[in-house]
């Protein structure tokens, strides 16, 4: 319990402004109803991204990196999940402790849940991605298990992560994703570091060093932070978004030109690249 109320605090970002996406609609989650924001590709959509906010913001912080993927065909779905603030039942939730972390966690897991089995019906491939505790739901539900149970749903084509968190007593264990064998790209930093439960960047690495080897990559900005889904005035912007766009192209879209540059591709100043 306490490991998990740790990992929660570590994970609390601030609030953003409203989100700019091309429309939204209600999705029944466990008879609440939950909103889900959805940036439209641009031209034919070709695919979807399931995208979870971290903890505390909203899917509008993250307009600069949705804006990339609809360039590529991808439509991006992102629900408001309990722990922001403009979600409506934020003022409900418990004052603090394992019964708040306990209501948010379960509505988030159970939300993304829901919104699988409604995307697959679209009959497009369907990608996995989120940021921080976004990314560990994204990470968790694509391996299909987690430390409290199994998980089902339809399988994803990828996934993709931001600033997934590492090991975590209980929770995350060392071996959380040995059974891990997605096409899997974690962005990181090497000031990605947010308090006990990560103490350096290394603490991301988790679920590339230790999944099925064969299509995994690790992108690793020079100075970059905890933030850099947001892709401020000082995240390397069009860097991240064309090489998360070669990667969703690769094994959502099955582009072999783009398996190929990410093959291949050296890494550039200021950003590195492992494969596995």
């Amino acid at each position: 319990m306490r490991n998990l109320i740790a990992f929660i605090t570590a994970l609390v970002m601030s609030t953003m402004p409203l989100s700019a996406q091309d429309r939204s609609y209600e999705l029944a989650v466990h008879g609440q109803i939950e909103v889900i924001s959805v940036w439209e590709a641009e031209g034919e959509r070709r695919g979807v991204i399931l995208f979870g906010h971290g903890w505390g913001a909203e899917p509008a912080m993250y307009d600069r990196l949705f804006d990339g993927w609809n360039k590529l065909g991808f439509a991006v779905h992102a629900p408001l999940n309990l722990d922001s603030e403009n979600h409506p039942r934020h003022v409900a939730l418990p004052p603090d402790g394992f019964p708040r972390s306990q209501a948010i966690v379960g509505q988030r897991m159970q939300t993304m849940l829901e919104l699988r089995d409604f995307a697959a019906k679209q009959d497009l491939p369907v990608v996995l991605a989120g940021h921080s505790f976004g990314s560990f739901v994204a990470t968790t539900q694509g391996e299909g298990k987690w430390a409290f149970g199994s998980l089902e749903g339809p399988s994803p084509a990828a996934i993709l992560a931001f600033s997934s968190p590492g090991k975590i007593p209980t929770l995350v264990p060392e071996n959380a994703y040995e059974t891990l064998d997605l096409p899997f790209m974690m962005i990181t930093g090497t000031n990605d570091a947010t308090g006990t439960t990560m103490p350096t960047w290394e603490a991301h690495r988790l679920a590339f060093d230790r999944s099925v080897e064969g299509n995994k990559y690790l992108v690793v900005v020079e100075d970059g932070g905890h933030n850099l889904a947001a892709l401020g005035d000082d995240a390397p912007a069009e860097t991240l978004i064309d090489w998360s766009g070669r990667f969703l192209s690769a094994y959502a879209l099955d582009d072999e030109e783009a398996k190929a540059n990410l093959a291949t591709s050296d890494s550039v100043d200021g950003i590195a690249i492992e494969r596995r």
